[in-house]
Order: structure tokens, then sequence, then C-alpha cells
């Protein structure tokens, strides 16, 4: 090929290619517009049949990093309609060890039948609720999160535990409460509850976390706190 011709020709591939690639994200957005819900007798349904993959565009308050989701990983999943009716903040659940999303809205999964939120394979459900950014300058976000210098000036305790955790709270209290100072975790167990919740913090990242697993996955906290990170990791918008 002439060389003459060699650069004109490239510029228009690459023209090609991202006018192509521009049509292809457009038409992506275009998907779910935002607009009036729709009968909400027939919400489950439309739900139901949302592209699970399809990437939902959200930002954190405070922050300035962008998040893309895929919609399955949603805790509490918007309808059709209102996917795209707002940016600001975001919740998400997923299975241990897989990181896989729920196939059903988990947060219902208390309606689940026991097979499926506690499936025979071991697999547990991790829920995430809050999502939050450490502000510049500031030891720990605000409300709902506890900082876990605070927590351990309230307890006096301190008893070794099992998993490389201290427990901070006597042991006849009600509520049992954890930490792992190096890690930045903090987990809360409730005597008559199944289950625990966790704040852990991501200062690389300044992002700070809330959410709840089974009681009786409290030695896998490290495993969740690591499978947490990595979808986050894996959903920011570089």
């Amino acid at each position: 090929m002439p060389k003459n011709l060699a650069a004109p020709l490239y510029m228009l591939i690459m023209f090609a290619f991202g006018t192509a690639s521009f049509c292809s994200v457009a038409m992506a957005a275009d998907d779910y517009p935002c607009k009036p819900e729709g009968d909400i007798r027939s919400a489950w349904y439309r739900i139901q049949n949302m592209d699970p993959v399809y990437l939902v565009y959200r930002r954190l308050e405070g922050g300035q990093q962008a998040f893309n989701i895929p919609y399955a990983y949603l805790f509490s999943r918007p309808t059709p309609e209102g996917v795209n009716c707002y940016q600001d903040g975001f919740d998400f659940a997923f299975w241990m060890p897989t990181l896989a999303p729920s196939k059903k809205e988990a947060f219902y999964a208390s309606g689940w039948p026991p097979e499926e939120l506690d499936p025979p394979d071991g697999s547990h459900l991790i829920r995430v609720p809050y999502v939050r950014v450490i502000p510049d300058g500031e030891d720990t976000p605000g409300f709902p999160f506890s900082s876990i210098e605070f927590e351990m000036d309230m307890y006096k305790e301190r008893i070794p535990f099992e998993s490389a955790l201290t427990r901070i709270t006597p042991l006849d209290f009600w509520l049992q409460t954890y930490v792992n100072v190096e890690e930045e975790a903090l987990l809360e167990c409730l005597s008559l509850s199944e289950g625990c919740e966790f704040t852990f913090y991501f200062r690389d990242l300044k992002l700070a976390v809330q959410g709840s697993f089974a009681k009786d996955k409290l030695s896998q906290w490290k495993a969740i706190k690591d499978g947490t990170r990595t979808l986050l990791e894996r959903w920011m918008v570089r």
C-alpha cells in the first residue's frame, strides 16, 4: 500500500471503530431509560426479566469514584423504569466463596426456600447494604459507621479469639464484639441472632462498608473481607 494512503486509511478505521464503540455504549445506556413506573402489580415480573449483567452506573456521595455494578449484584433491585433514575450510592450482595450474585433479589432472601438460602454445597450469602466514602482528613466516615477505636474504648475486655480476632465485650454480654485492628475489621454478633454484622475499612480505596453474614461463618471473616474488596475493585470505573 502506498505510504500516502496508509495514514488516511488508519484514521478512517479508527474513526469507524470509535463511532461503533460510542454507539454501542449509548445504545446500552438507552436500554433502560428513566421514566414513570409501570403497574406496581407487574414490578416483580419486570425485575425478574432485567438483563442480569447490565452495568448500573453509580457514584458515592462525597467521592469522585464511580462504579459499574452488574444489575444482578444489587441488594435491592430497581425496576427497569427506575434503574437509571438516580446515580448516587449502591448496595450489593454476593455468594461466598464464588463471589457470584444471587439469582433472586437478595433483599427478599428471608423468603427464599431453605435449600436456596442455605445451599447444600456450603455457600453462604453476604449482604452489603452500606458503602461509604471515607472523607479526606477524617478517621472514619459518618453514620452509620462506628470506629474501631471508639468501640475498643467503650469496652475494656481484651479476650483473644479464634481466627485472628480479639473479643472486646465481656463474656456474659448480650452483644459479642470482635476486632482485628491491623485489618480494620469490626464484627458484632447478637447472642439471640443467627447473624453477625461487619464493618470493613479499605483505606487505600477510601471506602468503608457495612454488611452481614451468618454467625456460623464468623471464622471466615477475612475471606469475606477479601471478597468484598475484590468486587469493589472489579466494579470501579478506571
